[in-house]
């Protein structure tokens, strides 16, 4: 698969779980933040890739195309809807029950405790860690290229330059 096509499916699952934390938290500051440092990692990972296939070609088929786009229409769906008929599941009346009676008894701060625990959840963070792992063995793989050919990824050929002068 071209690297180009995996930056694309790392930005929509970028997009994608950043919607999730956003639709979980009373505080939108971490999904922010981790959407940044993910858009970061991937305009890196940009730079990075098109020095190494500038001239390669992209084997993308319409049929593959046609079928990732619907694949993204059904989760946008499904999040959406998820968003609406949030109020409606059991599990989120008695999270938030447990968030009034921590309010009531507890200080505010306690709050924020709360929903960082929900995030780091076995079953929440499977895309986060899938990002975060896919962009380290990214960086990785580009440091020892690099340190083993002992060169920029990108070599600027000074000769020419001065030559056209």
């Amino acid at each position: 698969m071209h690297p180009m096509n995996n930056g694309m499916i790392l930005l929509f699952l970028t997009i994608f779980s950043s919607m999730w934390m956003n639709l979980f938290f009373n505080n939108h500051w971490m999904s922010f933040i981790i959407f940044l440092i993910m858009i970061g990692g991937l305009m890196i990972l940009f730079l990075y890739f098109t020095s190494f296939i500038s001239n390669m070609n992209s084997l993308i088929k319409w049929k593959n195309l046609s079928n990732f786009f619907i694949k993204i229409l059904l989760l946008m769906t499904t999040l959406f809807m998820i968003i609406q008929f949030k109020n409606e599941w059991t599990w989120t009346n008695s999270f938030n029950e447990i968030n009034s009676i921590n309010k009531l008894m507890i200080n505010i701060n306690f709050e924020n405790n709360i929903q960082m625990n929900f995030l780091f959840m076995i079953n929440k963070n499977f895309n986060t860690i899938l990002l975060m792992i896919f962009l380290i063995i990214c960086l990785t793989l580009i440091v020892k290229i690099c340190i083993n050919k002992k060169l920029s990824l990108r070599k600027i050929n000074y000769e020419k330059i001065y030559l056209k002068k």
